[in-house]
Order: structure tokens, then C-alpha cells, then sequence
């Protein structure tokens, strides 16, 4: 992803892991729930990069939604 993600991963001292807004420092909201306890690292990523997608401003042309 290019330039600054507001979403990043942070471990836990339990080992698991969190997605945390960086404008905020607090952990991120998706779905409603907050987005922590993630025993696995790649599903925690899944749900950041999802988050960082919605987060980016779009740019005419350079996305387009399918119908």
C-alpha cells in the first residue's frame, strides 16, 4: 500500500493481536466490534488492510465499483 496506512497491527503482550487506528492510538472498529484479540496474525492483517481500503480517499479513475 502506498504512502501512510492509518491502520497497523500491534502484538499483544498475550500474544495476540490488535488493530490499532494510528490518528487515534486506539484500537480500531470494524463491524461494530472492536478489532482486537486476533489469535492470528494474518486474519488481523486481513481486517487491517480492509480498514486502510475504506480509509483511502478515492481518486477519479482510479477504482470503480463493479455493478
Amino acid at each position: 500500500m502506498l504512502g501512510k496506512t492509518r491502520y497497523s497491527l500491534k502484538q499483544m503482550e498475550d500474544g495476540s493481536w490488535s488493530v490499532i487506528d494510528t490518528e487515534t492510538g486506539q484500537t480500531a472498529r470494524f463491524n461494530g466490534s472492536l478489532a482486537n484479540d486476533f489469535m492470528d496474525r494474518d486474519e488481523a492483517e486481513e481486517v487491517a488492510l480492509k480498514l486502510n481500503f475504506i480509509a483511502t480517499p478515492l481518486k477519479r479513475g482510479s477504482r470503480s465499483i463493479a455493478s
